[in-house]
């Protein structure tokens, strides 16, 4: 959110930013402005490569240096190109110009407007992309969202209209990936040759083919070796998810015993390109049982631990392609068999198969905390001890601990 200040004199504003609870107040003279226009109109980090604080301060600076556009209410026919971060993952590894172009304009938002926005790769066909043309995103924002267009929105676009999945489908276009770029580079490129169209289309088709290469499930003692941080690659321990895990030091290895001895539950890894023995990100696997009380075979993906933006999104598709139901945030579980996933919080629990830990420690755990031991299975819920009776471990220590709970009084381990 943006908070405005006007008029304090001709070459001053002041802004209150609040990004993620934290404020940031200061006073901003023009000349500041100034020098962030220049250093965005370089060759600015692309986004999915950044941590949530360098996006923070990139979403600062990049309202900042639009602020007087934001003042003036302009309302442009053209919009920023916007492409997602799942697409600018797939063509930062694609040598080609147009690639590059397409992520440098991408990344410099105040100069680049297009009519064609909020670019990504078509899921169902890897001969195209998707795109949102500008007249349709304006409306969209302002009639359905109530959301007055302004270059001061820029960095969170893309992500108000993800949230809004019905709506962004709604307004998505599907084109042949040459026609789209002769949409936007006219006439710039040749259709075929060296660096040409026909080589680009071929560049993103083979790595949509070669995009799921890397990821593989492993189970066992493999599942403690993957979970230690020194089989992440380098780039983890730049504030990643992944690199900021509380479970990857070798001291929590007899809390991770409760994942190997237990062959219901793996660990869906994605390895690194530069080193196939590192790993960029990890997520549990888990069989169920049930979901809402009826019976189910499926497998549930829990809280994705990762290096780059990019790589969240390809786990999420990965799932999705797999039709299980994975993690979406602390309350929220995504159902591949529910439109509104979203606005329900579902309860599941895995297979009856649960052997307790000899070593009497347990992992943290992000949503299946509840441990019915008796019953030999794991929820997202204490309902069934509220049903039943029945104790359960609660597991979320991060020192291996658990409290004994049956009927909401813990008691300590």
């Amino acid at each position: 959110m943006i908070g405005i200040v006007e008029n304090i004199d001709n070459n001053m504003r002041d802004l209150v930013f609040d990004i993620d609870g934290e404020n940031f107040d200061r006073v901003y003279e023009q000349s500041e402005w100034i020098e962030v226009q220049k250093l965005l109109l370089g060759n600015p980090t692309p986004r999915y490569m950044l941590s949530s604080e360098e996006r923070n301060k990139r979403f600062i600076h990049e309202s900042i240096s639009t602020f007087e556009n934001f003042i003036n209410e302009s309302i442009k026919t053209e919009v920023p190109f916007i492409i997602s971060e799942r697409l600018e993952g797939l063509l930062f590894n694609i040598k080609h110009p147009i690639a590059k172009r397409m992520i440098s304009e991408s990344n410099n938002i105040i100069t680049n407007t297009t009519e064609a926005t909020l670019i990504d790769y078509d899921e169902k066909d890897t001969n195209k992309f998707t795109f949102t043309t500008s007249s349709k995103f304006t409306d969209a924002l302002k009639n359905t969202l109530n959301i007055e267009y302004s270059t001061a929105h820029i960095p969170t676009l893309y992500d108000i209209m993800k949230v809004n999945k019905e709506l962004y489908e709604e307004l998505r276009t599907s084109i042949k990936i040459g026609r789209l770029v002769n949409k936007l580079y006219p006439s710039e490129y040749t259709p075929n040759g060296e660096n040409s169209i026909e080589d680009f289309v071929n560049a993103v088709k083979l790595s949509r083919n070669r995009k799921f290469d890397n990821f593989e499930i492993v189970t066992g003692k493999d599942i403690i070796k993957y979970y230690y941080r020194d089989n992440y690659d380098d780039e983890a321990f730049n504030g990643s998810e992944l690199g900021n895990s509380c479970m990857g030091y070798d001291w929590c290895e007899s809390f991770i015993n409760f994942y190997k001895i237990n062959p219901s539950v793996s660990l869906l890894i994605l390895r690194s390109e530069t080193d196939n023995n590192k790993i960029v990100g990890r997520a549990l696997i888990w069989d169920l049982d049930t979901v809402d009380g009826k019976k189910v075979k499926g497998k549930f993906m829990d809280r994705i631990y990762y290096t780059k933006n990019y790589q969240k999104e390809l786990f999420i598709e990965h799932a999705r392609d797999n039709e299980w139901y994975h993690y979406l945030n602390g309350a929220k579980i995504w159902n591949p068999n529910v439109k509104d996933y979203f606005k329900k919080f579902i309860v599941i629990s895995t297979v009856k198969t649960f052997v307790e830990n000899p070593l009497d420690v347990y992992p943290y755990m992000d949503t299946m905390m509840f441990y019915f031991p008796n019953s030999m299975f794991l929820s997202n819920s204490s309902l069934y001890s509220e049903e039943t009776g029945e104790d359960y471990y609660y597991l979320q220590n991060t020192e291996g601990g658990y409290s004994v709970d049956n009927d909401g009084e813990d008691s300590d381990w």
